[in-house]
């Protein structure tokens, strides 16, 4: 499948498609330290029961930077092992990675083959990121997941509304699309990150 005379790419970002494998892997690795590190030290409370995280943030960047496929797999390796190092009394919930991973993967394929270097259709791709990342991850996936397994005593409407206002996952959704609009465009200009989203 070709976009405008270039390969569709859906693994590999074009910058990481042509390096070494050894590289590609080296890239991985650093991505994916950062996502457990972020994931662990950069819960800010808001309230007793609402904390800002920047999973989603970092979700999209490893998308946008590694490729679709690689942050996919970069965003549930990263997920698991932060969970692993820091378990506490819950159980592993895979569906909070795979809403990750999701994220990353749809990033990452929008970003990298729809490159028209035009900063309004940028933006036009960071508000579908944001509706994707809502919808589809927060609550087709990590809300509905839990909904599910743990047998909710209410409508599922009912629990979305909560979790998404009393739990805060509005909260932190609409933080990290506030640093999403902030961050991006200064990173698309940094030089050597530049060759990534252009």
């Amino acid at each position: 499948m070709q976009e405008s005379g270039k390969k569709f790419r859906i693994i590999f970002s074009e910058v990481i498609a042509s390096m070494s494998l050894s590289l590609k892997i080296a890239y991985m690795a650093i991505v994916a330290a950062l996502a457990v590190v972020i994931s662990m030290f950069t819960r800010i409370p808001i309230t007793p029961s609402v904390q800002i995280s920047l999973k989603i943030f970092v979700s999209i960047l490893s998308g946008i930077l590694l490729g679709g496929g690689s942050g996919f797999f970069v965003c549930m390796t990263s997920d698991f092992l932060g969970w692993l190092s820091n378990p506490g009394a819950q159980a592993y919930s895979p569906w909070v990675g795979l809403s990750a991973g999701m994220l990353a993967l749809f990033s990452g394929v929008l970003i990298n083959n729809f490159k028209t270097g035009n900063k309004l259709f940028f933006y036009l791709k960071c508000v579908i990121i944001c509706l994707f990342s809502l919808f589809v991850c927060t609550i087709g996936i990590n809300t509905t997941a839990f909904y599910f397994i743990y047998g909710i005593q209410s409508t599922y409407i009912e629990y979305v509304i909560a979790r998404m206002f009393i739990g805060g996952q509005i909260w932190n959704s609409l933080a990290n699309y506030a640093l999403l609009f902030i961050l991006l465009p200064i990173l698309s200009e940094v030089k050597p990150l530049k060759r990534f989203f252009v």
